[in-house]
């Protein structure tokens, strides 16, 4: 029942006992099984292996070198739940994390284009892991205004980032340059004593100076501000909605030619696993170089890096993806340890990118409204900012329309990833969750069928040993 096994009469009326790949279990010698449980279970995890170890006939001491005895087991109970804490939960966890992703993303990304009334005096975004010496990596225009108690507009500066110029209350273009520092740094003279910007540790702040102000943030609807597919306020998060424990997207925006940030000698411990505990390599990378194209070659290296086993590669929108080559498609990128820091930011390599499994599969993982709107739900973002003279209304308590799109949300088409066992599609919010329950239902449903089989056959065969043992 917990292990399948084969059993084997000698000529000298031994008995032996085997798995069906022909492993020892009893034979001249004993043998023990072994293993350590952890005390936490994550999706990073790395879970101990059971391990099989002979037992000296003479002595009875245990070799302490044992061989690994998952790779041995085919069937029986114990193969099945090793498959469902190394195959199947993995997959039902990445796939419910991209739906929470998605999710969080949609909401984030229609609450960060609208404001509560009055707009909160200030806003703070999430660690970005982005440098004030980072290019900015944005296209298009966003608005920020601050207003007054009232809705009126105080101030407001149209930031065009594919021209490098801002505009204060629709003024003539003032240049600025092409770096992080250099965006906060127009944000700040436009804004003038009503307001200012810092970024600061991979996090974007911004508030008004009068207590009794506001600040709000409005996409430019010709030209929407982007980089990786998100709109300034949206990505620093400036204005989220709702939240998780890890990030809900690794479109960081940064090219491969740009610096990495990170100070040279810093480490990240990386191991290619797969289903059957078998380790592919175990390997420190040291960073080198300044570019992350300099950081993805040390990776590819075949001979002093993983590119043996794996290929990194960073797409047009900044995410670095792992692609297992022919071989070893089963194996699992994990990372143990992560020494590494961008720039003092406190966000290391792997969490920049995702590497590794909970990077996906804890996607879903304290998923909750932001704690500013559960303790003040006035925060809610349910109006829209217009962009209006100084004086004039920006802001109305009677606007539903952040409300009304945040209703429609579940009804927009997103480009949902490969993930777990569901593969890549454009669908609503609400069409894959009811993919991602059916799915959950087939595989119990399967399960719970195979499991009925079994039972049957173990019942014919007991009722067949009990004809052989009456004869």
């Amino acid at each position: 029942e917990l292990v399948e096994i084969r059993v084997s009469e000698q000529g000298n009326g031994r008995v032996d006992v085997a798995t069906p790949d022909g492993t020892f279990l009893v034979s001249s010698t004993l043998t023990e099984l072994r293993y350590s449980g952890v005390a936490a279970s994550d999706p990073d995890a790395i879970f101990p292996r059971i391990t099989l170890h002979r037992i000296d006939a003479a002595s009875g001491v245990v070799n302490p070198t044992g061989i690994a005895f998952e790779p041995h087991l085919s069937s029986g109970e114990l193969r099945g739940l090793l498959n469902m804490r190394d195959v199947q939960l993995p997959q039902f966890a990445e796939e419910l994390g991209e739906f929470s992703a998605k999710i969080i993303d949609t909401l984030n990304a229609i609450h960060n284009d609208n404001s509560a009334v009055p707009a909160p005096n200030q806003l703070v975004g999430r660690n970005s892991g982005l440098l004030g010496s980072d290019a900015h990596g944005f296209s298009g225009t966003t608005n920020l205004s601050i207003v007054d108690a009232s809705g009126a507009t105080v101030v407001s500066v149209a930031v065009d980032f594919s021209a490098n110029q801002y505009r204060v209350n629709g003024g003539a273009p003032v240049g600025f340059g092409g770096t992080l520092n250099d965006v906060v740094n127009a944000i700040n003279t436009g804004l003038g004593a009503n307001g200012s910007a810092s970024l600061s540790g991979g996090v974007l702040t911004i508030d008004a100076t009068n207590a009794a102000h506001g600040v709000a943030f409005l996409q430019d609807a010709a030209a929407p501000s982007d980089r990786a597919g998100r709109g300034f306020a949206h990505f620093f998060g400036l204005n989220d909605l709702v939240q998780a424990a890890v990030p809900n997207h690794y479109q960081t925006g940064f090219s491969a030619g740009q610096a990495h940030g990170f100070t040279g000698g810093q480490t990240m411990q990386l191991k290619l696993i797969n289903s059957l505990g078998q380790e592919a390599i175990d390997y420190t990378l040291t960073i080198a170089g300044t570019s992350f194209n300099d950081i993805i070659t040390q990776l590819n290296n075949p001979t002093t890096g993983v590119g043996k086993f794996a290929t990194f590669a960073m797409d047009a929108s900044g995410q670095i993806s792992v692609t297992p080559k022919p071989g070893y498609e089963d194996y699992t990128l994990f990372v143990p340890n992560d020494q590494t820091d961008r720039g003092g930011t406190g966000i290391g390599l792997s969490q920049l990118f995702g590497l590794g499994p909970g990077a996906r599969q804890n996607q879903a993982t304290g998923l909750a409204v932001h704690s500013d709107i559960v303790t003040d739900n006035n925060r809610l973002a349910l109006a829209k900012l217009e962009i209006s003279a100084v004086g004039a209304l920006a802001l109305s308590i009677g606007d539903d329309r952040g409300a009304l799109a945040l209703d429609a949300a579940e009804n927009q088409v997103q480009q949902f990833a490969a993930a777990g066992s569901l593969s890549g599609a454009p669908l609503t919010l609400s069409d894959y969750s009811a993919q991602l329950v059916a799915n959950a239902a087939r595989a119990a449903a399967q399960a719970e069928s195979v499991a009925e089989n079994r039972e049957g056959i173990r019942e014919e065969i007991r009722g067949q040993l009990g004809e052989i043992s009456g004869v």
